[in-house]
């Protein structure tokens, strides 16, 4: 469903299906105008899906409060493997709710951050943790401008 331009009205009809659907496993939904609202919508459904092992929201801009919700949700989500986040104003303010759910979440195997201009502070966050997480294998923080002291703060988190 990716680049379908369903906003936040299509994210609602998805949450019909959504929390008791256990037999969807991979969910695009990058380049789709989902706002902070929208995105909050939708970690209500993935509270109570089982089912779903990939979630793209790529693209969709819709800032730290809407990470806040969806890492909120996944930290009791224990069956989402794949998580991509990329280009979706972030900033350091989603670091912490990223790193909040790396602390919580047993589950999430594979994490893409991409162009979201990361700072120090949030690289911090993200670092903490991943310093409790043991179950990640894969981190893409690519298109960040990290530099190599960032990198080094990350390398002490891990």
């Amino acid at each position: 469903m990716e680049n379908c331009r369903l906003g936040d009205v299509g994210v609602e009809g998805l949450l019909c299906y959504l929390p008791e659907n256990d037999t969807l496993q991979v969910l695009r939904l990058g380049l789709n105008e989902i706002s902070a609202a929208g995105a909050a919508r939708l970690a209500d459904g993935l509270r109570g899906n089982s089912g779903l092992r990939s979630l793209s929201l790529k693209l969709n801009s819709f800032g730290s409060k809407g990470c806040e919700a969806i890492a909120h949700a996944l930290q009791e989500n224990r069956s989402l493997a794949t998580l991509v986040l990329g280009a979706n104003r972030l900033g350091d303010e989603g670091m912490g709710p990223l790193g909040g759910l790396l602390a919580h979440n047993s589950g999430l195997e594979e994490l893409h951050v991409t162009s979201e201009r990361i700072g120090a502070s949030g690289m911090w966050l993200l670092a903490e943790g991943l310093a409790k997480n043991n179950s990640l294998l894969s981190l893409n923080l690519g298109s960040n401008g990290l530099g190599k002291s960032l990198v080094e703060m990350l390398c002490r988190g891990i």
